[in-house]
């Protein structure tokens, strides 16, 4: 599979589709995730990408499904938030741009972490992919 992670706008817009999430099972979440991961050719996703698609949950059995949902990718950080990961973060957080828009944790953390694995986060975010644009580090 290409080096590519799923941004939680995808995953979140791709869940929602399987609403109503009452009248599902777990392996309901699983097979739709499967779905996913086929369709956009791409199952890796971010630690932060998986905690900010967990609280959108709004009960146990919607939790429960995002979990099931979320098992079909490979969090390919493993879950190790580098220092060097915060630093960049940190560069990313404090560029303004032209447009001075708020700039997001999580998607700063994204990029920093996507950029040290030298994966291209998918997204419909376009403060993401603004904010991926303007703060390249240029090589010198």
């Amino acid at each position: 599979m290409p080096r590519r992670i799923l941004d939680t706008n995808i995953l979140i817009d791709h869940f929602r589709g399987l609403r109503p999430y009452a009248e599902k099972r777990p392996e309901d979440a699983t097979a739709w995730a499967k779905e996913l991961i086929k369709n956009r050719d791409a199952d890796a996703i971010l630690s932060p990408i998986e905690v900010e698609f967990l609280v959108g949950g709004v009960d146990r059995h919607e939790i429960l499904m995002a979990e099931a949902y979320l098992s079909g990718f490979r969090v390919v950080d493993e879950h190790k938030t580098l220092a060097q990961d915060w630093e960049e973060a940190r560069r990313l957080a404090k560029h303004v741009g032209h447009h001075a828009k708020p700039r997001d944790l999580g998607d700063c953390l994204i990029d920093a972490i996507s950029n040290r694995l030298k994966y291209v986060v998918v997204t419909n975010d376009q403060g993401l992919r603004r904010q991926h644009g303007r703060t390249r580090q240029r090589r010198p």
